[in-house]
């Protein structure tokens, strides 16, 4: 099983029910996806937009300008182990569900220093996708 840090936010972000999520905590986001952003005091007007992507639901902080998932909302509001949400969600996937996740993911090595910090900025803010973090980093280190 591929479980690199990156691979396991990978499928919380895509599996996860974010919009359930946020009904939980009282944020429901409007008709255009505006909403109030979870993750900092924002009580005067709508901070973030909740979208949903090939690769799951996500939120864009227009406070931070960050990108955020189900995977952040866990880990930063709820303060859960992800190692746990992660298992507990893995084990009630299907085999075909497992492979469409590696098939889509890719493969990654958490291990693999990451020598551009700014590229890893582009990813957590939605400007490079999992493959296209993949392939900056080899060209890093070629």
């Amino acid at each position: 099983m591929n479980n690199t840090r990156l691979f396991k936010i990978f499928v919380i972000n895509y599996y996860g029910n974010l919009p359930k999520i946020l009904k939980d905590i009282d944020i429901e986001p409007q008709h255009n996806g505006l909403m109030f952003c979870p993750l900092h005091d924002n009580y005067n007007s709508p901070a973030a937009k909740l979208f949903k992507d090939r690769t799951g639901w996500h939120f864009f902080c227009f406070n931070e300008q960050k990108q955020y998932g189900t995977y952040d909302v866990y880990k930063q509001v709820y303060n859960l182990n992800m190692d746990v949400v992660f298992n507990e969600l893995w084990n009630k996937l299907t085999d075909a569900d497992k492979a469409q996740m590696y098939d889509l993911f890719g493969e990654v090595d958490d291990n693999q220093p990451i020598e551009n910090l700014e590229t890893f900025q582009k990813f957590r803010t939605g400007q490079y996708n999992y493959q296209q973090l993949l392939q900056e980093i080899c060209l890093q280190n070629q």
